[in-house]
């Protein structure tokens, strides 16, 4: 549980622009806060470069899925997307709808 909430704070301090993506802060801050726990520093730093790296790799993911989404053919896409006859319809208004 208190791993829980000083990875939350350490979440909130690398969200200062201090750095580029948190680098320095998420070690520092994760070196000053587990040092009562007895954590090694070595094992701080460690666990905020595997953080970095999860976040980094999940980046790396959700980019390769939106690349595939745009870049892959119109033939995965909905007819009206692609401008099929329901596109083309305009919208009607329900009566008393106030349109």
């Amino acid at each position: 549980v208190v791993l829980g909430w000083i990875r939350a704070a350490v979440q909130l301090l690398v969200l200062l622009p201090i750095s580029i993506s948190g680098l320095g802060v998420r070690e520092g801050s994760l070196l000053l806060a587990l040092e009562p726990y007895g954590v090694s520093g070595a094992n701080a730093v460690a666990l905020s470069l595997l953080l970095f790296g999860v976040g980094l790799f999940m980046g790396l993911i959700g980019g390769i899925l939106e690349l595939r989404r745009h870049v892959g053919g119109s033939a995965r896409r909905a007819p009206a997307e692609r401008g099929g006859a329901r596109a083309s319809r305009p919208a009607t208004a329900a009566p008393g709808d106030g349109r």
